[in-house]
């Protein structure tokens, strides 16, 4: 058995980085688990930067992703080009949180216009794929796998739409998800969707506007079903 799990961060801070309660809850799962975390980010400045006190987009951003990423790793992780073909085989799943990294600098989503993912994080999703190892994902993360395997009708989960879900409506995640192909299902933080056939777990998340321990309950549980 493969005692390492990959883990894709995305900087550090939920409005341009890796959301960090969902990253911790899953480097906690995995530890938990008898699992060693190897995490990993994108070498390279991310899409933007948010002052988190109070919102306001700071201009051209000069924060590399993988030196952000550093503060939720402890400093442990390696350059994502790193993640070799090779390197994927030694590991026994992959995880990514959510947070607005993964919709910014992961994937252009919260940005318009067509879909596109960071060229590095589409080459990682369809090795683990390809290499029927499981991918687990939280919150917007999950939007990464509707790009690269929709057409494969993959079935995930942003969560539910209306109250206590302010990040749905018209044009969101669930609805282009399912415009590229997916299974879209509807689950509530607690929860988790589980495409056996494709080895993909998701779990909303922050999508809702919950409580830390609704969150840290969910990412926990999607690790355990990704770790089966």
């Amino acid at each position: 058995m493969c005692s390492k799990i990959a883990v894709v961060l995305s900087g550090c801070g939920v409005y341009d980085g890796s959301e960090v309660h969902e990253a911790a809850a899953a480097l906690a799962a995995v530890s938990r688990a008898g699992y060693e975390a190897a995490c990993f980010a994108p070498h390279r400045l991310q899409t933007c930067e948010i002052d988190h006190l109070t919102g306001e987009t700071l201009g051209e951003t000069t924060r590399n992703c993988m030196a952000e990423a550093a503060r939720i790793s402890r400093a442990k992780l390696s350059d994502l080009e790193e993640l070799t073909e090779d390197l994927i085989e030694e590991m026994s799943a992959l995880l990514i949180p959510g947070g607005f990294g993964a919709a910014k600098t992961l994937s252009n989503f919260a940005l318009g216009g067509d879909l596109e993912l960071d060229p590095e994080v589409e080459r990682v999703v369809k090795v683990f794929n390809e290499a029927e190892k499981p991918v687990g994902l939280a919150s917007i993360a999950s939007i990464l796998v509707a790009k690269v395997l929709g057409e494969k009708g993959v079935k995930i989960t942003f969560g539910k739409k209306g109250e206590g879900w302010p990040y749905s409506g018209e044009g969101d995640a669930m609805d282009t998800a399912a415009q590229l192909g997916c299974q879209v299902e509807e689950c509530t933080v607690y929860e988790v969707c589980e495409d056996t056939d494709n080895k993909i777990v998701t779990t909303p998340a922050y999508l809702y506007d919950g409580k830390v321990h609704q969150v840290h309950d969910g990412v926990t549980k999607m690790v355990e079903h990704v770790i089966g």
